[in-house]
Protein backbone atom coordinates (compact mmCIF):
# COMPACT_ATOMS: atom_id res chain seq x y z
CA UNK A 1 0.00 0.00 0.00
CA UNK A 2 1.41 3.58 -0.63
CA UNK A 3 2.10 5.51 2.40
CA UNK A 4 2.41 8.88 2.77
CA UNK A 5 3.13 11.18 5.54
CA UNK A 6 1.24 13.71 7.97
CA UNK A 7 -0.86 16.27 6.83
CA UNK A 8 0.56 19.62 7.89
CA UNK A 9 4.41 18.49 6.06
CA UNK A 10 1.77 17.53 3.07
CA UNK A 11 -0.16 21.07 3.47
CA UNK A 12 2.85 22.85 3.41
CA UNK A 13 4.48 21.76 0.91
CA UNK A 14 1.32 23.02 -1.81
CA UNK A 15 3.41 25.46 -2.52
CA UNK A 16 5.93 23.97 -4.72
CA UNK A 17 5.16 24.43 -8.35
CA UNK A 18 2.26 22.42 -10.47
CA UNK A 19 2.74 20.01 -12.78
CA UNK A 20 0.62 17.91 -12.88
CA UNK A 21 -2.90 17.35 -13.00
CA UNK A 22 -5.00 14.51 -12.06
CA UNK A 23 -8.57 14.21 -12.86
CA UNK A 24 -11.73 11.96 -11.67
CA UNK A 25 -13.45 10.72 -14.45
CA UNK A 26 -17.08 9.88 -12.93
CA UNK A 27 -18.78 13.11 -12.23
CA UNK A 28 -15.50 14.70 -13.03
CA UNK A 29 -14.54 14.62 -16.64
CA UNK A 30 -17.76 12.74 -17.68
CA UNK A 31 -21.75 13.23 -16.71
CA UNK A 32 -21.86 9.64 -15.15
CA UNK A 33 -23.25 9.57 -11.61
CA UNK A 34 -26.79 9.94 -12.50
CA UNK A 35 -26.15 6.79 -14.90
CA UNK A 36 -24.14 4.75 -12.58
CA UNK A 37 -27.00 5.11 -9.14
CA UNK A 38 -29.29 3.94 -12.13
CA UNK A 39 -27.29 1.54 -13.13
CA UNK A 40 -26.72 0.20 -9.22
CA UNK A 41 -30.22 0.28 -9.27
CA UNK A 42 -30.09 -2.00 -12.23
CA UNK A 43 -27.79 -4.35 -11.42
CA UNK A 44 -29.74 -5.12 -8.20
CA UNK A 45 -32.93 -6.16 -10.43
CA UNK A 46 -30.95 -8.38 -12.56
CA UNK A 47 -29.93 -10.52 -9.23
CA UNK A 48 -33.39 -10.42 -8.33
CA UNK A 49 -33.39 -8.10 -5.54
CA UNK A 50 -34.94 -4.81 -3.88
CA UNK A 51 -31.28 -2.53 -2.48
CA UNK A 52 -32.05 -0.53 0.65
CA UNK A 53 -31.15 3.41 0.66
CA UNK A 54 -27.77 2.50 2.60
CA UNK A 55 -26.84 -0.32 -0.26
CA UNK A 56 -27.32 2.45 -2.65
CA UNK A 57 -25.64 5.08 -1.13
CA UNK A 58 -22.48 2.68 -0.44
CA UNK A 59 -22.16 1.65 -4.22
CA UNK A 60 -22.01 5.08 -5.17
CA UNK A 61 -18.41 5.12 -3.65
CA UNK A 62 -17.54 1.77 -3.38
CA UNK A 63 -14.86 0.90 -6.24
CA UNK A 64 -16.65 -1.33 -8.92
CA UNK A 65 -14.07 -4.09 -8.09
CA UNK A 66 -15.43 -4.07 -4.59
CA UNK A 67 -18.53 -3.98 -5.40
CA UNK A 68 -19.80 -7.64 -5.84
CA UNK A 69 -17.94 -8.59 -2.76
CA UNK A 70 -20.20 -5.93 -1.21
CA UNK A 71 -22.87 -7.18 -2.62
CA UNK A 72 -22.54 -10.91 -1.89
CA UNK A 73 -21.34 -10.05 2.08
CA UNK A 74 -24.65 -8.19 2.31
CA UNK A 75 -27.23 -9.75 0.45
CA UNK A 76 -28.60 -13.71 0.49
CA UNK A 77 -27.72 -14.63 -3.45
CA UNK A 78 -26.91 -17.63 -5.33
CA UNK A 79 -24.95 -16.30 -7.41
CA UNK A 80 -20.85 -16.38 -7.23
CA UNK A 81 -18.83 -13.47 -6.82
CA UNK A 82 -17.58 -13.79 -10.22
CA UNK A 83 -20.81 -14.30 -11.51
CA UNK A 84 -21.98 -10.87 -9.90
CA UNK A 85 -18.75 -9.37 -10.90
CA UNK A 86 -19.81 -9.83 -14.77
CA UNK A 87 -23.28 -8.73 -14.37
CA UNK A 88 -21.84 -5.70 -12.83
CA UNK A 89 -19.42 -4.93 -15.62
CA UNK A 90 -21.60 -5.61 -18.22
CA UNK A 91 -24.51 -3.72 -16.53
CA UNK A 92 -21.98 -0.64 -16.03
CA UNK A 93 -20.76 -1.21 -19.84
CA UNK A 94 -24.20 -0.57 -21.34
CA UNK A 95 -24.51 2.31 -19.13
CA UNK A 96 -21.45 4.08 -20.01
CA UNK A 97 -22.52 4.34 -23.76
CA UNK A 98 -24.96 6.81 -22.92
CA UNK A 99 -22.80 9.38 -20.93
CA UNK A 100 -21.84 12.78 -22.55
CA UNK A 101 -18.82 14.81 -21.52
CA UNK A 102 -18.94 17.78 -18.91
CA UNK A 103 -19.47 21.01 -20.16
CA UNK A 104 -16.12 22.17 -21.46
CA UNK A 105 -13.61 19.53 -20.18
CA UNK A 106 -12.49 18.65 -23.29
CA UNK A 107 -11.42 22.00 -24.39
CA UNK A 108 -9.39 22.40 -20.72
CA UNK A 109 -7.64 19.36 -21.36
CA UNK A 110 -6.64 20.60 -24.96
CA UNK A 111 -5.75 23.90 -23.08
CA UNK A 112 -3.68 22.31 -20.06
CA UNK A 113 -2.20 20.41 -23.11
CA UNK A 114 -1.05 23.37 -24.54
CA UNK A 115 0.53 25.00 -21.72
CA UNK A 116 2.41 21.73 -21.04
CA UNK A 117 0.61 20.18 -18.25
CA UNK A 118 0.73 16.26 -17.65
CA UNK A 119 -2.46 14.97 -16.94
CA UNK A 120 -3.54 11.51 -16.16
CA UNK A 121 -7.13 9.43 -14.79
CA UNK A 122 -7.38 8.51 -10.77
CA UNK A 123 -10.62 6.35 -10.77
CA UNK A 124 -12.82 4.04 -8.81
CA UNK A 125 -13.97 2.46 -12.03
CA UNK A 126 -12.41 -0.62 -13.29
CA UNK A 127 -9.11 0.26 -15.62
CA UNK A 128 -10.18 -1.57 -18.81
CA UNK A 129 -13.94 0.02 -18.27
CA UNK A 130 -12.16 3.70 -17.27
CA UNK A 131 -9.12 3.02 -20.60
CA UNK A 132 -12.18 2.41 -22.96
CA UNK A 133 -14.90 4.98 -21.77
CA UNK A 134 -11.69 7.64 -21.78
CA UNK A 135 -10.70 6.23 -26.17
CA UNK A 136 -14.77 6.71 -26.43
CA UNK A 137 -15.45 9.90 -25.20
CA UNK A 138 -12.36 11.19 -26.85
CA UNK A 139 -9.77 12.18 -23.69
CA UNK A 140 -7.81 9.37 -23.52
CA UNK A 141 -4.41 10.88 -25.55
CA UNK A 142 -4.18 13.48 -23.05
CA UNK A 143 -3.65 11.11 -20.53
CA UNK A 144 -0.64 9.66 -19.27
CA UNK A 145 -1.67 6.93 -17.20
CA UNK A 146 -5.22 5.32 -16.03
CA UNK A 147 -5.07 5.13 -12.58
CA UNK A 148 -7.87 2.39 -10.76
CA UNK A 149 -8.33 2.23 -7.05
CA UNK A 150 -8.04 -1.64 -7.75
CA UNK A 151 -4.63 -1.43 -8.86
CA UNK A 152 -3.73 0.16 -5.31
CA UNK A 153 -5.82 -2.04 -3.28
CA UNK A 154 -7.94 0.54 -1.54
CA UNK A 155 -10.78 3.17 -3.00
CA UNK A 156 -10.95 6.91 -2.53
CA UNK A 157 -11.34 6.96 1.40
CA UNK A 158 -7.36 6.68 1.21
CA UNK A 159 -5.08 8.74 -1.04
CA UNK A 160 -2.92 5.92 -2.51
CA UNK A 161 -4.56 5.86 -6.07
CA UNK A 162 -3.81 9.73 -5.99
CA UNK A 163 -0.26 9.36 -5.02
CA UNK A 164 0.36 5.96 -8.00
CA UNK A 165 -0.78 8.36 -10.39
CA UNK A 166 1.11 10.93 -9.48
CA UNK A 167 4.20 8.63 -8.99
CA UNK A 168 3.39 6.85 -12.66
CA UNK A 169 4.05 10.83 -14.06
CA UNK A 170 7.11 10.68 -12.34
CA UNK A 171 5.87 13.46 -10.05
CA UNK A 172 4.77 14.44 -5.84
CA UNK A 173 1.70 14.87 -4.24
CA UNK A 174 2.55 18.78 -3.74
CA UNK A 175 3.19 18.72 -7.27
CA UNK A 176 -0.32 17.75 -8.85
CA UNK A 177 -3.39 19.14 -8.80
CA UNK A 178 -6.19 16.42 -7.70
CA UNK A 179 -9.81 17.52 -9.57
CA UNK A 180 -12.41 15.42 -7.95
CA UNK A 181 -16.56 15.60 -7.41
CA UNK A 182 -16.38 13.14 -4.44
CA UNK A 183 -16.36 13.95 -0.86
CA UNK A 184 -13.56 10.97 0.14
CA UNK A 185 -11.71 11.33 -2.65
CA UNK A 186 -11.59 15.15 -2.39
CA UNK A 187 -10.66 14.51 1.69
CA UNK A 188 -7.76 12.01 1.00
CA UNK A 189 -6.01 13.81 -1.66
CA UNK A 190 -6.17 17.37 -0.11
CA UNK A 191 -4.49 15.36 3.21
CA UNK A 192 -1.99 13.82 1.36
CA UNK A 193 -0.57 17.15 0.36
CA UNK A 194 -2.45 17.45 -3.32
CA UNK A 195 -4.10 20.84 -4.41
CA UNK A 196 -7.55 19.99 -4.23
CA UNK A 197 -10.26 21.26 -7.05
CA UNK A 198 -13.77 20.42 -6.78
CA UNK A 199 -16.27 19.76 -9.24
CA UNK A 200 -19.72 20.13 -9.04
CA UNK A 201 -21.98 17.49 -9.95
CA UNK A 202 -25.97 17.77 -10.07
CA UNK A 203 -26.37 13.91 -8.16
CA UNK A 204 -25.03 15.67 -5.18
CA UNK A 205 -27.04 17.06 -2.50
CA UNK A 206 -27.02 20.58 -1.07
CA UNK A 207 -25.34 19.38 2.12
CA UNK A 208 -22.11 17.39 -0.04
CA UNK A 209 -22.04 20.73 -2.09
CA UNK A 210 -21.36 23.07 0.60
CA UNK A 211 -19.03 20.61 2.53
CA UNK A 212 -16.81 20.25 -0.83
CA UNK A 213 -16.74 23.49 -0.93
CA UNK A 214 -15.39 23.43 2.56
CA UNK A 215 -12.80 21.05 2.06
CA UNK A 216 -11.11 22.10 -1.37
CA UNK A 217 -8.85 24.92 -1.93
CA UNK A 218 -11.37 25.88 -5.27
CA UNK A 219 -14.60 24.83 -6.56
CA UNK A 220 -15.71 24.81 -9.88
CA UNK A 221 -19.00 24.15 -11.81
CA UNK A 222 -18.15 23.96 -14.79
CA UNK A 223 -14.80 23.62 -16.67
CA UNK A 224 -16.27 27.00 -18.34
CA UNK A 225 -14.95 28.57 -15.19
CA UNK A 226 -11.62 28.10 -15.26
CA UNK A 227 -11.47 28.92 -19.41
CA UNK A 228 -8.07 29.81 -20.50
CA UNK A 229 -6.89 29.64 -16.64
CA UNK A 230 -4.40 27.17 -14.74
CA UNK A 231 -4.97 26.10 -11.38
Amino acid sequence: MVQFKGTIKARKAKAKMIKGYIFDMDGTLIDSMEMICRMDREIFRRLGLVPTEEALEDMRYIPLGESSGYIKSHFDIPQTEDEVMRILMDTMIEGYRTVEMKAGAIDYLEFCKSRGIRMCIATATEPEIATDVARDKGFLSYMENVTACSEVGSGKTKPDVFIEAARRMGLEPCECVVFEDGIPGATSAGEAGFKVVGVFDPTAGDADTEKMKSITDRYIVSFEDVKDQLI
